[in-house]
């Protein structure tokens, strides 16, 4: 049990922090963390940040974490850690990209990622 907690969360940090990073260095601001039940994420100010720079915020998370699984799936197949570890590292990360990035609700990565395209859409077409 202990080794899917370490990975859930090298994954779970390293996709908030991608956030984070990324949108600090396009200009930004890191608010402060959000609890909801199980759910963690980060509040950030992106209104300084173009439409394109919004939409990079938005997959930095979830490629962060698909790299992340490699990484660790890569570490297992070298011999570094026992091959469960890639297991459940390649396995949470598709869990949580189809949980990030599906229409479940206006507030995750994917939902907005659709609606900053809406509006790159919108401003390519004026």
């Amino acid at each position: 049990m202990i080794p899917v907690l370490l990975v859930a969360a090298v994954l779970i940090v390293g996709h908030e922090l991608a956030h984070i990073v990324t949108t600090v260095l396009c200009g930004g601001r890191f608010q402060g963390l959000v609890f909801k039940g199980l759910a963690v994420g980060v509040q950030l100010d992106v209104t300084p940040l173009n439409v394109r720079q919004r939409i990079g915020t938005g997959w930095a998370g979830i490629t962060t974490e698909v790299a992340l699984a490699g990484l660790l799936a890569g570490g297992a197949l070298g011999g570094l850690w026992p091959l469960t570890v890639a297991l459940w590292a390649v396995g949470l990360a598709a869990f949580d990209g189809v949980l990030n990035l599906g229409p479940w609700w206006t507030h995750n990565d994917g939902a907005r990622i659709r609606a900053w395209n809406r509006e790159l859409a919108l401003e390519q077409a004026s």
